[in-house]
């Protein structure tokens, strides 16, 4: 167990459209200031916190993150929303090894730790290193080449997702493992999935669900033409290249949060990052127990 023990540095990441469903935000900041912690934020959330008026800011200190000389290394970054908020989380300070520790605020939960609640015995849990871990949750890297130049680089949590926008013709993506031929997929698209995200847009459309602790990608087709395409388990030391033959506009997306425009023959190469995502889980909450609470295994009624 990596211990936490001697936290000083804390960020804190809000959801400002959920704030409002969390009346301990002072507790919060109160509980980290008794434990001798630095308290920081985003430029964006200190302003959106102070038209509240009900927050004390004199504890907190704004960071911009989109500088590239700042200091991004914290010993914790605690996040206040919904699993999307620990998603674009992670790829801010996952290379930094930044751990992360959700507060749900959010509606389904499979990522964020902490119920509303809870909030102040998890917090004091991390301080006095007890039933804890570090898990470290494998993260997708995706670069994309344009008349062999390289355009954008991208990392994602969950997923990366190629699929056909507004149009009646279908997406047309040629996959290679290694530089092996695999299909030619006709449909509505492609996700490419780490194991956590295989409990995400991959599980909807007919994805296995795989483990965290698994090395490995999905590759899952979204409507595709044809019925005989299936979801492929990877090695997660395969180098998957997705080339665009579509006619129609294709849209790569990141976690869902950040977006590309793919022109034909555009090639998508992705591969295991460089980095992985550090969540705070407690031995309370194990995978398999959050599965079957969010997903309703067993809950049959009697006829």
């Amino acid at each position: 167990m990596e211990s936490m023990s001697k936290t000083k540095r804390v960020i804190l990441i809000i959801n400002s459209n959920k704030i409002d469903k969390f009346a301990y935000l002072n507790e919060i900041i109160s509980l980290l200031n008794k434990n001798e912690c630095d308290i920081y934020t985003t430029s964006e959330t200190y302003n959106i916190l102070n038209l509240r008026k009900k927050i004390d800011l004199s504890l907190i200190k704004i960071i911009d993150i989109d500088c590239l000389d700042c200091d991004l290394k914290f010993d914790l970054a605690l996040t206040l929303g919904g699993d999307g908020t620990i998603l674009s989380t992670a790829r801010l300070f996952a290379r930094h090894k930044t751990p992360i520790l959700g507060i749900n605020l959010g509606n389904l939960g499979f990522l964020a730790e902490v119920m509303p609640d809870d909030y102040a015995s998890s917090i004091e849990r991390i301080f006095g290193d007890k039933d804890y871990e570090i898990e470290k949750r494998l993260m997708i890297k995706c670069t994309v080449e344009r008349n062999q130049k390289k355009q954008m680089t991208f990392y994602a949590l969950n997923d990366i997702v190629m699929h056909r926008r507004s149009s009646s013709k279908m997406s047309v993506l040629e996959a290679y493992i290694d530089n092996k031929f695999v299909d030619k997929y006709h449909g509505d698209g492609l996700i490419i999935s780490t194991p956590t995200g295989s409990t995400a847009y991959s599980l909807s459309c007919g994805g296995p669900i795989l483990s965290p602790d698994l090395d490995a990608f999905v590759i899952t087709p979204i409507c595709a033409f044809t019925l005989s395409s299936r979801s492929l388990i990877v090695s997660d030391k395969a180098k998957i290249k997705i080339v665009n033959r579509s006619e129609g506009q294709t849209l790569l997306s990141t976690d869902n949060q950040e977006f590309f425009k793919l022109m034909k023959d555009d090639k998508v190469l992705m591969s295991r990052a460089e980095f992985s995502a550090r969540l705070v889980k407690f031995s309370e909450n194990n995978f398999f127990d959050i599965l079957r609470t969010k997903l309703s295994w067993g809950n049959f009624k009697k006829s």
